[in-house]
């Protein structure tokens, strides 16, 4: 079994064909650990705009965008075999103000923590519906062979925010986890930082 945890970019034609995914591909990785060949990819759609009237009478419209952002992980067995060990979704719909969502490009770490032969994949993503500067929706995920473990917050903006709360999943999560994503937030966590 050849266990390389380092992670290489791949192209989208470098990607098994059952590996399907929704949206357009931001960025695609490989690595090998004792379950086989993993592919890891992050995609997002385009903004969908559309108009609803309003409840007035003067036939007034409002107009509103929706987006979703995915994440997925998906195994070659040593058979051949394409399993989806997890997908990751996240929406916003019907957004009337300026609607921001973003995967982090340089948040992606792989780690084997607690020593067992299967990476652990972290990564953030960024989400508001928003008409000002304020801190935006921030979510770290780890995942590992299948299992999802994540941090909701917020990120920081002018000194405004980054706080978290740790999801349940990390009460029984192995040793060092929770330590692990505490500080790839702690890096991840500057939206904006200027002076108005």
């Amino acid at each position: 079994i050849i266990i390389d945890l380092s992670l290489t970019k791949i192209s989208e034609s470098d990607l098994p064909a059952k590996c399907e995914f929704d949206g357009f591909l931001v960025d695609a990785y490989s690595w090998n650990d004792i379950n086989g060949t993993n592919y890891f990819i992050r995609s997002i759609t385009e903004i969908a705009f559309g108009e609803e009237s309003g409840e007035s009478t003067d036939e007034s419209w409002t107009s509103y965008g929706s987006q979703s952002l995915y994440a997925y992980h998906f195994v070659e067995n040593r058979k051949g075999e394409i399993e989806e060990m997890r997908k990751v979704q996240d929406n916003i719909d019907m957004c009337e103000f300026d609607l921001k969502m973003s995967h982090e490009i340089n948040s992606l770490s792989i780690t084997d923590i607690d020593e067992d032969s299967l990476a652990e994949i972290s990564f953030v993503y960024r989400l508001t519906c928003t008409s000002d500067v304020s801190p935006s929706t921030q979510k770290l995920l780890l995942l590992e062979n299948g299992d999802k473990y994540i941090l909701r917050g917020s990120t920081q903006v002018m000194g405004m925010g980054g706080e978290f709360e740790k999801d349940e999943s990390f009460d029984n999560a192995p040793a060092g986890f929770l330590g692990h994503c505490e500080s790839l937030w702690a890096k991840h966590l500057t939206e904006y930082d200027f002076e108005m």
